[in-house]
């Protein structure tokens, strides 16, 4: 699972810091701007058990709209299979609001990963009920809106 956390990264000329999501995945991190904006005020220093200060978003407003956005991602990731997907990949399906997975795509790694787990008894089934709804749907049984 992705982890999420509010940050800052650079200070703006006009002094200003724009907030980001950070999301951690799969030993990888990717950052999503919000486009909100904290001044000095919306921070604050903190400091960990080893004595080190790092700097937290306190701004109730930035963190509240933060913790919306997280909420919906959430929600998207767990509508998908998010542990075979890397963290840049895993940030494009979660910002991109039109992108939509391949059920294709899916059912076979699925179905690789069956395989891979040796649960061959179970992949004839899977492999002969793709196969017919790929039967199904190329017949144009399925109206388009």
């Amino acid at each position: 699972m992705a982890n999420f956390t509010i940050t800052t990264r650079n200070k703006r000329s006009d002094g200003f810091y724009p907030a980001y999501i950070r999301v951690a995945h799969k030993g990888g991190i990717q950052y999503i701007n919000t486009r909100l904006l904290i001044n000095e005020r919306g921070l604050k220093d903190v400091y960990d058990k080893n004595g080190k200060k790092q700097t937290e978003v306190s701004d109730k407003h930035v963190v509240a709209e933060c913790y919306k956005r997280i909420s919906k991602y959430v929600e998207r990731i767990n509508a998908m299979d998010a542990g075979s997907i890397d963290c840049k990949t895993l940030v494009d399906v979660l910002t991109d609001k039109h992108t939509t997975l391949s059920f294709t795509d899916y059912s076979k790694e699925f179905v690789n990963d069956m395989y891979n787990k040796n649960r061959g008894q179970s992949i004839g089934n899977y492999k002969m009920a793709l196969a017919r709804l790929h039967e199904f749907v190329g017949k144009d049984n399925i109206t388009k809106h």
